[in-house]
């Protein structure tokens, strides 16, 4: 049976590598490794956010008749230690996993290949409306790169905001000149505030995750406790929504406003 290993920030059942298997046909794989939350002094909301985030997709996917083989941080020292537990344990033919965000885990997939002793087979990723190949292409041999040129390019392609004759929408690529308003700006027009988003549930797993970060990383900076994002898609698309309907509107003019006491 095939393993197929799904990153932190891969948590998501149209990841290609989940979907091109089934609960009956793969094994999920998870690991929260311990030497990437001491990489760096991330931030613990950060860390809970992932630890959260994981541990309700992992619940997702076995609600779903998959089976998942879960590494906590505890009892993972890095990615090639779980792996390798986990590839004594069940032996699978293949690990599959989408092409990994993190440059550095990337980079390491040979070498985890080699020390585990298992096939890695490492799938385009499907979380951009480019992939990198096509960037390669696009980017050529340029000396430098400008994302104005870059965004030019895919509204092109796609046929965003464009105009049947080809031209921008509105006449313009950007409308960046109107999304200045300064802290005068938006007194005048009352000094408009959003409607709160919606309050996060603190399940069970949540809360574990807070107490843990908290305790296994007290020179990390911050407080679990102060938690404030959603970590489950559910809570994630009810934040969209309110975004949609209560903050987009005003988003453009004071996007770069910054107000003290104001987050």
């Amino acid at each position: 049976m095939q393993t197929i290993w799904v990153l932190y920030d891969q948590l998501w059942t149209g990841n290609a590598a989940l979907a091109g298997a089934s609960a009956g046909s793969g094994r999920v794989l998870m690991i929260e490794s311990e030497a990437f939350f001491r990489k760096l002094p991330h931030h613990r909301i950060k860390l809970t956010f992932f630890v959260s985030a994981m541990r309700h997709f992992a619940e997702e996917l076995e609600d779903a008749g998959w089976e998942v083989d879960y590494y906590r941080h505890g009892n993972a020292k890095d990615y090639q230690s779980a792996m390798h537990a986990h590839v004594a344990k069940f032996q699978p033919s293949a690990i599959r996993v989408l092409s990994p965000n993190d440059y550095a885990l990337e980079r390491a997939i040979p070498a985890l290949e080699k020390k585990c002793g298992v096939t890695i087979e490492v799938l385009p990723t499907n979380q951009f409306l480019l992939s990198r190949v096509d960037f390669a292409r696009w980017a050529g041999n340029a000396k430098s790169l400008r994302m104005e040129n870059h965004y030019r390019a895919m509204r092109k392609s796609l046929g965003v905001l464009m105009t049947r004759d080809g031209e921008p929408e509105g006449g313009a690529w950007n409308f960046d000149v109107e999304n200045r308003g300064a802290v005068k700006d938006w007194k005048l027009a009352g000094a408009p505030k959003p409607k709160p988003a919606p309050a996060i549930r603190r399940d069970e797993i949540t809360e574990q995750a807070i107490s843990e970060v908290n305790d296994a990383f007290p020179k990390h900076p911050g407080d679990a406790n102060d938690l404030w994002l959603p970590t489950t898609r559910q809570e994630a698309l009810e934040w969209l929504q309110h975004f949609a309907k209560h903050r987009l509107g005003l988003f453009g003019p004071f996007e770069d406003l910054m107000i003290e006491s104001e987050p």
